[in-house]
Parts: structure tokens; sequence; C-alpha cells
């Protein structure tokens, strides 16, 4: 079944790289900008890890036999480690994407969103609900959270330096781009014409949110293994101990 798991997630992705495509050539914009915004960073990474998801997978189960291959002291390939680190990455960049785009790139669009005295529903139509705004800055962290519970592959606390240098290589980036060729900033928060704010906004969201995302993975991870020790193994040894039984009234 994971297999069809990876290919639906993949599909579905890949139809969004279709639309957007036609929506960049379509509309008054730039296709030279979109390799640099962190949301098409971390979208690349997705589609990455879901190709690599999709054939590792395909191999494995239909290809190799995977029984035999479990008995068998091997060590971890390079293709299964490059799938491991893309999913680091993914999982906490994507919920520190939408974190940030929402609380920081949308609500610029609207002061009186962050006017607790003023606030009222309104201010929600000034946001960004383009589908592929909601699909890039929503759908992926969703995606990330349900698959933590559908596949089986571990999270490891110490591995949070994956994201972290991803997101600190995209602020260098971001420092170059704009400085380098004197362009203007690529978010205004993260104007590096104003140091003081951009450093203020990157170094808590390197160093602080997206370490966090990775713990909050680790523990959506752990709380996977509570559960399967708690339903699926039991339900397995319960049906060893029937099959045991049904062959000892033979």
């Amino acid at each position: 079944m994971y297999p069809l798991w990876c290919s639906l997630w993949l599909l579905f992705h890949l139809a969004w790289v279709i639309v957007e495509i036609y929506w960049w050539e379509t509309v008054d914009f730039t296709s030279e900008l979109w390799p640099v915004y962190l949301t098409n960073w971390g979208y690349a990474v997705l589609l990455l890890y879901l190709v690599m998801d999709f054939l590792i997978s395909v191999y494995v189960r239909f290809i190799i036999n995977t029984r035999v291959v479990s008995e068998i002291n091997w060590s971890m390939t390079w293709y299964s480690k490059t799938q491991w680190v893309l999913l680091n990455v993914n999982n906490a960049t994507s919920v520190i994407i939408t974190l940030a785009y929402w609380t920081l790139i949308a609500s610029s669009k609207c002061p009186s969103l962050l006017d607790f005295h003023r606030f009222n529903l309104e201010v929600f139509f000034f946001l960004d609900t383009h589908a592929t705004s909601i699909n890039k800055h929503g759908l992926n962290s969703v995606y990330a959270i349900i698959n933590i519970f559908i596949t089986a592959k571990p999270i490891n606390i110490t591995h949070m330096w994956h994201p972290v240098l991803f997101s600190l290589i995209y602020v260098v980036f971001s420092v170059i781009y704009q400085l380098g060729f004197g362009v203007p900033p690529i978010y205004t928060v993260l104007d590096w014409s104003k140091p003081t704010t951009a450093l203020l906004t990157s170094v808590p969201l390197v160093f602080i949110g997206v370490p966090l995302c990775h713990v909050m993975f680790f523990i959506l991870y752990r709380t996977r293994c509570v559960i399967f020790r708690k339903c699926c193994l039991k339900k397995d040894k319960a049906e060893t101990s029937t099959r045991h039984s049904d062959l000892q009234d033979e």
C-alpha cells in the first residue's frame, strides 16, 4: 500500500508543478524569480523526496525481496541516506515555511491583522488565498505530518542539523542575492539593507524555529512507535497465538 501512497502524492504535486508553470507564464510575474523564494526551495525538496520515496519503495517492494534483505546484515545505501536527509529537511522546513508565511509574509499585506484591538474576520480577505499558495504554504505541512504516521522511516533527534543547514544556506543566499546583485529584497522581512531587522527575523527562525519543528516531528515519530507497539504488535502476537493453537489442534 505504501507505493500507492507515494504515487498519489507524487502525481498530485507534479500536477501542481504543471499548473504553476502555466500560472507563472500567464500572470504578470517574472519566471526567473521562481528559484529565489524559500517556498520554492522547500517545494523542490518535497518533490525530490517524493520522487526518491516512490522509486525506492517500488524497488524494495517489487524488484528485490524485502524479506530476504531484512535478514541480511547490510548497511544503508547512499540513496536511502539521501532520502532520509530529504525527509528531515522537508519535515521541518515545510512547517516553518507555513508558519513564517502566514505570520510574517501574508500578514504584512494586511497590517491590521496584528492589531488585536481592531481584529475581525474581514482581514482574512487580504491574505493570499490563491490555490497554489495554499498548496505550498499549507498542504506541504499537512502532508509532512500525516506522512510521519504512514511511513516507517525513523526520525533521529540529532539530525536536526539537516534542516538547520538548509535554512542557513538559504539565508546566506538571500544576502548574496540582494547585496551582491543590487536587487530588491526577496522578502520585506529579510531586507539586508536593514541588517538588524533581517537578523532578528532569520536567526530565531533558523536556530530556534527549525530545531523546534524537528523536535515536534521527533515527538510525532515516537508517538507513532507507541501506537504501533500497542496496536499492531499485539495484533500480530494474537494472530501468531491463533496459528499455534490451530497447529496444535491439527
